[in-house]
Order: structure tokens, then sequence, then C-alpha cells
């Protein structure tokens, strides 16, 4: 991928499937908001081109990536889901409904019933509050009113629901949504997993029947070659958007099987625009709750189902399988949830079939040196898709039996390992078709090393480790074309580390490109001091005869700018909480080189960013991520 298309170009993503990062943090008695999720290796379910999000102190950074998503590990979800070249903003909030209590600091089961607090400075629990609750059918009222408690703070619902006691109404690992509407106006809409006796709030609206206005637009282009002030206001707005409800009746688990996982894409009738889900964490349920931000029409849905076999601290296969679901449903303010089922055959019928994996010397396994070996299987001329990976420490064959459906399947092989805690690499090689069943065998071809260092005069690449986010160099590798087999690899550096090191198959050439952490606070204590610098490191290919020492120097860069401004929404009303994203290819004295940069604006709309000097910089305004409305 050439460095342009991993920055804020990336943002309109391509179509091909569906990006879905989870993470999974078992936390009680605390909030649990989407975090960004990253496979370690190139593991996934399904794999696409989509959006990277490092959300640093104040700073949000996009980039386009090949994504990967691993089971269990990864059940929480990522604070945005692409889908079909669909970007998902989180919406503005209108200023006419009052919002419901809220935001929430924990929810907890206690002796005396359930008790839910709030977060600092939030809209306190007022009157005489009501509490609904649903396992995906319609609102039960509890049958005693909630007590406020600690001026507003707090509120503990005790009793029954429909005759089932309060606690025992939420089963352990299961989903279940709360609804809460203050006595004087205002309801709050919760999706709760419960953990022990505590809950992850996977999902929060505090204005649920309210349409939302995503807004996003560009603002630029401009010439950052002096400090500046600038006031932008979003260009583009969409129709207002509801938060749907997708009730979904999950399929039993198939035999052998140990986890699923199910993702939506929504399909306007009259118009073709496709919606992804914003992803919540569902805990083990047969019924999940998935959420679309969709302006009111009628709708056709396709679910993305992975099923997973194995055990996951060993051995782990995952097939997904694209599922058309049938019926339309309109969505409006009245018709905001939805009952949707994923029949049980909806994935294909799968045989077993062995693939075995040699010339694992060629990684240089051991006890200090893990492998993640992993095989990704596409079928040819249909929607299966299946990804398998284990770690291994000895040169030994590695077998891997899987239940797949029968056909032609193109191969990619990976392999990753952790290097002294200080970097992450991982190489991926296009092994051609098989076919299913049968016993196949894959051969790792002779690996060279290819290494180097990034050499920092200056040290001006960012490598404070405390500060927040994963602030990591990477070098990226990718075969040229003629080279045989196809092949690409990434090696991560993270904190002061600037040696890399990853494995290339012997024969054909590379080219070496390199994304850089940039401390670009020009002096200024106050501007986001994070931002990334894209390039391309070898001006030539680089012939893989054998091993290869390929240095990347971090070029001369050019003054950076302080740009102030303030974010205004359509209105004229100063916009908190907006993401403002500068890139710019035309950087002084580093052509083809690509800088972006993001900051966050205050309370009051403004912001403050530093930017390296240059030209024609793009600038996007997006109002927001979020679960929390």
């Amino acid at each position: 991928m050439d460095p342009g298309t991993r920055g804020l170009a990336g943002y309109l993503c391509a179509s091909r499937g569906l990006r879905r990062g989870r993470e999974h943090r078992r936390r009680a008695d605390r909030r649990i908001t989407p975090a960004r999720c990253r496979s370690r290796y190139r593991s996934p379910t399904r794999t696409t081109t989509g959006l990277s999000l490092e959300h640093h102190g104040r700073a949000l950074y996009i980039s386009a990536v090949r994504a990967t998503s691993n089971r269990r590990i990864c059940r929480l979800a990522a604070s945005l889901l692409v889908a079909a070249s669909v970007c998902i903003p989180r919406a503005e909030t209108a200023a006419a409904t009052a919002a419901g209590p809220g935001p929430f600091a924990n929810v907890r089961v206690t002796p005396a019933g359930l008790l839910f607090t709030l977060a600092v400075k939030s809209t306190p629990f007022t009157g005489q509050p009501r509490v609904d609750v649903s396992d995906g059918g319609p609102w039960i009222p509890c049958d005693r009113r909630a007590t406020v408690k600690s001026d507003g703070a707090q509120l503990l619902q005790k009793g029954s629901v429909a005759g089932i006691d309060i606690a025992t109404y939420f089963p352990q690992d299961q989903s279940r949504r709360v609804r809460i509407r203050n006595g004087g106006g205002g309801a709050t809409e919760i999706d709760l997993v419960r953990t022990g006796d505590g809950f992850l709030i996977a999902w929060t609206n505090r204005t649920p029947s309210k349409a939302k206005r995503i807004s996003t637009g560009d603002a630029g282009p401009i010439d950052a070659l002096a400090d500046a002030k600038l006031t932008l206001r979003p260009s583009s707005t969409a129709e207002p958007a509801f938060d749907a409800v997708a009730v979904v009746a999950n399929p039993p688990l198939p035999e052998g099987a140990n986890d699923q996982f199910v993702t939506l894409l929504a399909t306007n009738v009259q118009t073709g625009a496709t919606t992804g889900q914003n992803t919540t964490y569902n805990g083990d349920g047969a019924t999940s709750f998935h959420h679309l931000l969709l302006p009111a029409g009628t709708y056709r849905f396709t679910a993305f189902r992975a099923v997973s076999f194995g055990n996951p601290l060993t051995f782990l296969s995952n097939l997904s399988q694209r599922v058309d679901l049938p019926g339309e449903f309109t969505i409006g303010r009245d018709s905001r949830t939805i009952q949707l089922a994923i029949p049980d055959d909806s994935l294909p019928q799968a045989v077993d079939s062995t693939i075995v994996v040699t010339g694992i010397e060629s990684l240089s396994p051991s006890v200090s040196n893990r492998i993640t070996v992993g095989i990704q299987l596409t079928q040819v001329d249909g929607p299966a898709t299946l990804f398998a990976d284990r770690a291994v420490t000895n040169t030994d064959p590695i077998p891997f039996d899987l239940q797949v459906p029968p056909g032609d399947y193109t191969v990619t092989l990976s392999a990753g390992s952790q290097v002294d805690g200080s970097s992450r690499t991982s190489t991926s090689i296009d092994l051609g078709r098989i076919a299913i069943p049968g016993t196949v065998s894959l051969h790792i071809p002779a690996l060279a090393r290819l290494s180097g260092s990034i050499l920092d005069p200056g040290f001006r690449l960012f490598a404070d480790g405390s500060y927040p986010g994963d602030v990591s160099q990477r070098i990226f590798v990718g075969s040229t074309s003629g080279s045989s087999p196809k092949y690409s690899a990434l090696s991560s550096l993270f904190g002061f580390s600037r040696s890399y090191r990853t494995s290339l198959p012997v024969g054909g050439s590379v080219l070496v490109s390199a994304s850089l952490a940039i401390d670009v606070s020009a002096g200024s204590s106050s501007a986001t001091p994070f931002g990334r610098l894209d390039f391309q490191a070898t001006p030539a290919p680089i012939p893989v005869d054998g091993d290869v020492d390929v240095d990347v120097p971090v070029p001369d860069l050019p003054d950076a700018v302080t740009i102030e401004g303030t974010v205004l929404d359509r209105t004229g009303k100063s916009l908190a909480n907006a993401f403002v994203f500068l890139q710019g290819s035309n950087v002084e004295g580093l052509p083809g080189a690509t800088f972006s940069t993001s900051a966050r604006t205050n309370r009051d709309g403004t912001f403050t960013i530093a930017v390296l000097k240059g030209r024609a910089y793009r600038v996007t305004v997006i109002s927001g991520f979020g679960i929390e409305f």
C-alpha cells in the first residue's frame, strides 16, 4: 500500500467486505467504551481495507490499513465498523430533545437491587424515574419505581421484572437492554452485559428517539506556511438518522464450534446506500443487539456470521459466511427496533480437510522466538473465508485440521513474532490455489532477512512512553511487480526502539516505505504533538537474493506551524468534541511524502494543531465518534 493511501485518503474506504475489530475487556464496575483493537498479525476472519483509529489524548489519527479480526480476545467492538465503502461517523446531536441521565460511571448488582452510578458532570436522575428492561422483545416495566440517591448521582432499582427478580433477569455474560426515563423528561437507553456483579456498558444513547444529523465535511485545502487562525464549518450534511436497533436471534453453534460473531449491513431499498453497524459487545447469549445509524426508510439486511473452531490458546480457525436475510424493514422514529434471525443453515456444509505447512525452519522458531503461523483460505467461486493460526516453537511440520466447505481456494500464509517486547513483525505470502477436501501440503519458501535501523538525527520521532495510545514506527515492505510469490511484510517499533527486521522470500525485489510518528508540537504546549509522516524509503526496488540491510533515515523536516481554529455547526454555533483532520502530500522539501495529524475541539469549539510546513492541506471535520450521543 502506498503511503498516501495510508493517510486520510483512506477515509472513504474500499468496498471489500467488513472490518471488525473487537477487544474483550471483562472489567466489572466501570464503564467500557469502544476501544481500538488490532490483531497482532494478519489473522482475519475477513480482511478488508478500512480505517484504523489512533486516539492519542486529544488527537485522533486515521489511517487506512489491512486489518484483521480474531475471536473472543477481540470481543468488545472498535469505535468504528466500516462496511461496503461506507464509513460511519458518530452523529451530531441536535439540540432540541432533552438528554436523558448520563453519562454513567458503572452499573452494579447490590444486595438492595440494581444500582446505576453516574459519572462526574452528568445529567442527574430527577423526579421519579422509571426503569424498563428488555431481552429483545418489548420494553417491560420494573414492578416498582426506582429510588434516586446521592442527590441525583445514583439510582437504585429494587423489585422484579415480570415476576423475575431484577438481578436474576440479567444472566451472566448475556446482553440485556435498559431504558431509564427521568421524571422531568429525557430518556436513556443502555445495552448491558453482566460480568459478575458488574456490567459492561456496551451502548448508551441519551436521546434515543431523536434523529441525529450526521455531519462530515471538507473545509480545505489550506496552505500551512505560517501560523494561522481558521474558522471551519462542515460543508456537507446527510439527512438525520436514527439509532436503529437490530435484535438478532443467533443459531446454535455448529458441532465442534466454540464461538460465533455476527455483524450486519443495511441496504436502503430506495437509494441503494449501504450502512454498517456500530458494533457492540454482546456476551455469549443467543440474542445479540446491533446498532446502525439509519435515515428513515426501508432497508434490507445482510449478516456476516463468523464461527470459531478449536482451542483459542493453542489452535483456532474461523469460518465466515455472508447471509442475505429475508424481508424489508421500515426505520423511523416509531420503528427503530427490528427483529432478525440468522438461519441454522447459514454456514455452508463443511468437510474435514488437513493442510500441512512445512519449511518452518525458515522462520527459526524456538522457545525464545515464538512464531505465530496462520493460513487464510478465500473461496474462489464462493463466499466462504477461513483463517486459522497457531503458535510454534520448533521446526516440526504444522498440521491444520480444518472444517472447510469444498471448493477451490486461494491461500495466504502469514507468520509473525514479537521481538524483545519493543517490536512486532509479520510477513504474508501468497501461495496460490488449492482444492478442498483432501490433504494439502504447503511449503514456506526459503526466506531472507531484511533488517535495518531508522536513523533519527535530532530525535524527531515521537517515543514518549507516557503518551496515551499506541505510538509506533512502522516499516512496510512489499514485493514489486513480477516477483513470485507475491508477499508483504510489516515491522512495528515501540518506545525508543529504532532497529527493525522481518523475513522475506528469496527472489524478486521489494520497495520499502515508512510511516513515522513525528513530534510536531512546534514549541506550543497546547498543540497536538503527534503527527504521522508516510514516505517511500527506497527510491528504487531492492533485490532480495539473500539477507539485506536497508536503513531508513528520517528525512530533513521543514519547520512546523501552528493552526488555531474554531469549528462551527451548520447553525453557526461552536461544535465541541468534533475531530479536525489535516492531510497534506505537498510538504515543503519532501516530494512524495504525506503528513497527517488531527485534533479534537474543546467545549467552545476551538482547537490547536501543529503541522509540517506545506501547501494544499486537506482539512476534514467530523462531528465526533463514539457510542454516547
